[in-house]
């Protein structure tokens, strides 16, 4: 794959995520209605238990290829850490259709992107030693007074 390709495809993904994201949490909403959040969050689980473990499976026997993060290694290596990012994914497939239910989409998301933002900053800095630059502070001012007018 060429250079060109990898960049189209990179800055692909997070449209699809972002894309992703809203639907999830629309539709989980919606769902939410008629079975109650937590079987909602249930069946969301089941669901993305169940394409995970197919995936897991195609890439373990080699009849798929991925690229190198896709790529199965060592699982004696699991630390009792790793489960936070599943707790984490739980609580967002929680809350945000609760949120929707008692907010507009754009208000609730409006938030949480300004949120996002502010928590990736702190993590670019704790993680990578990446100070903020004045525009990612600026940005992110931005971010937070649009997440306000939002709410009006």
């Amino acid at each position: 794959m060429s250079l060109e390709a990898f960049v189209t495809l990179y800055l692909f993904l997070p449209l699809i995520t972002g894309i992703s994201i809203i639907m999830q949490a629309g539709l989980n909403r919606q769902s939410s209605m008629q079975v109650g959040l937590l079987t909602a969050v249930l069946l969301n689980s089941f669901i993305f238990f169940m394409v995970s473990l197919c995936v897991w499976v195609i890439v373990r026997k080699g009849w798929m290829t991925v690229p190198p993060a896709f790529q199965i290694k060592d699982i004696t290596q699991i630390e009792p850490w790793f489960l936070i990012p599943g707790v984490l994914g739980f609580l967002i497939v929680l809350c945000m259709p609760f949120a929707l239910q008692n907010m507009p989409a754009s208000v609730a998301f409006g938030i949480s992107i300004a949120t996002q933002l502010l928590m990736a900053v702190i993590w670019d800095y704790f993680t990578l030693g990446v100070w903020p630059t004045m525009q990612k502070v600026f940005g992110l001012v931005l971010l937070f007074i649009g997440s306000v007018l939002m709410l009006t």
